[in-house]
């Protein structure tokens, strides 16, 4: 029988093995993404439609600017855009008392308040004229700012005029029931109207409409150009695999030692 000691070295052993085998996963991915981008030829907003009305299924990158006849407005700075993911999360203080020692002792966690994403079909337009994209099942590699503050995100959020009293009442609900605030940070990631974007993705079309989404095959929109994507996730891949490696071996290697400790 087993001791509590290889118990916890055998279940030390499993979680590493299981967390580098995503990360494995993770990183033949990004491979994948990157072989995409490589076979796909580029192609300008005109002969982007003309693929999705005589041969959909084709799969091209596509380069231009963003527009929206009805954009987005995203919740803090009501910035016109097509995507957005926001997230505000408050650093909180609970008190609770040691049993043991029967003193007050204090801890920070952070508490999600909001998450959520908005996404809207939108234009690449380009010198050759403009091209729909259905963002449906796209990933985003999104320019993205953090704000971080002291005090109740309140504030803030009443001075970014953005809120509404939605949210405004949703806070001071939560207020009501939970810790202490200590401070916010909200995390804001954007695709502007009017900014450089880069579509890998498939030629369609909806009746008489063409238009990039999703296929077979990765679905990206990105603020970053290609040279620079591409340089992102070669280097994510290599680390995935590389942390992968060594948590898989050492994950084996602590399965087997504790059968023989």
């Amino acid at each position: 029988m087993m001791e509590n000691s290889q118990w916890v070295v055998l279940v030390g052993g499993g979680i590493a093995l299981v967390i580098g085998v995503v990360l494995a996963i993770m990183g033949f991915r990004g491979r994948r993404k990157l072989q995409a981008m490589e076979a796909a030829p580029t192609v300008n907003a005109a002969d982007a439609c003309k693929m999705g009305l005589s041969a959909p299924g084709a799969r091209v990158e596509l380069v231009g600017v963003v527009e929206a006849e009805e954009p987005l407005l995203s919740p803090t700075g009501q910035i016109p855009c097509v995507y957005y993911r926001y997230k505000l999360e408050h650093r909180r203080q609970r008190r609770k008392l040691d049993k043991d020692t029967g003193q007050l002792e204090s801890e920070e966690y952070w508490d999600t308040v909001d998450d959520r994403a908005e996404e809207i079909p939108f234009y690449v337009r380009d010198s050759t004229g403009r091209c729909l994209v259905f963002p449906d099942g796209a990933d985003y590699v999104a320019e993205t700012r953090t704000h971080e503050g002291h005090g109740h995100s309140r504030d803030y959020l009443q001075a970014s005029s953005a809120t509404g009293a939605l949210l405004e009442s949703i806070l001071g609900a939560l207020d009501d029931d939970y810790d202490e605030v200590l401070g916010y940070r909200i995390t804001e990631s954007l695709i502007r109207v009017g900014q450089p974007v880069y579509v890998l993705g498939t030629a369609q079309r909806s009746g008489e409409v063409a238009a990039l989404g999703k296929g077979d095959g990765p679905f990206v929109i990105s603020h970053k150009m290609e040279v620079e994507l591409s340089r992102k996730i070669k280097r994510s891949s290599a680390l995935q695999y590389a942390l992968a490696a060594i948590l898989v071996l050492g994950g084996i290697a602590a399965m087997i030692y504790s059968a023989f400790m």
